[in-house]
């Protein structure tokens, strides 16, 4: 593949390896042997966030396209796609749920089933001055832990 590398996910059963680069292609690797299993456009500009949701399921985010795409990875075939809030600056995934947080300061809570509705909160700019630019996941309290640009970390209940 050509391209910039821009992010990299391991399975749980760390059996396989997903590659996504600048390009939109995303690349699956055995993790035992390094070989290329597979490669296919993701999408039509660069991916920047991908995680295994489970051993099959492969969920990425090209934030420039405004696309969330849930990838099974056994068939490699595009099994769902989901509109992206605003543009993604950080993704990630706790239960059945992708957790994104968007460019407007806000954090937005999508489903991976049918079942239920995605729901958005923003971050009250009197509390969150800078800029969210990652976060982290407590799963034993099931809180969120929130990074900003300006080096400030608050928890989210």
């Amino acid at each position: 593949m050509t391209g910039t590398i821009r992010t990299i996910a391991v399975n749980k059963a760390e059996t396989l390896i997903a590659v996504a680069y600048s390009t939109g292609a995303i690349s699956l690797l055995e993790s035992r042997t390094g070989t290329l299993i597979a490669s296919w456009k993701g999408g039509d500009t660069e991916i920047t966030m991908i995680k295994f949701y489970t051993d099959e399921l492969l969920v990425s985010c090209a934030p420039a396209d405004h696309i969330i795409c849930c990838w099974n990875v056994s068939r490699l075939a595009l099994v769902k796609t989901i509109p992206a809030p605003q543009d993604v600056a950080s993704l990630d995934i706790f239960k059945d749920e992708i957790l994104t947080i968007n460019a407007n300061n806000s954090v937005s809570f999508i489903p991976i089933n049918d079942d239920f509705q995605s729901y958005s909160s923003a971050f009250k700019s009197s509390i969150i001055k800078s800029q969210v630019s990652s976060f982290a996941i407590v799963p034993t309290d099931q809180l969120l832990l929130f990074g900003c640009t300006e080096g400030e970390i608050f928890l989210y209940a």
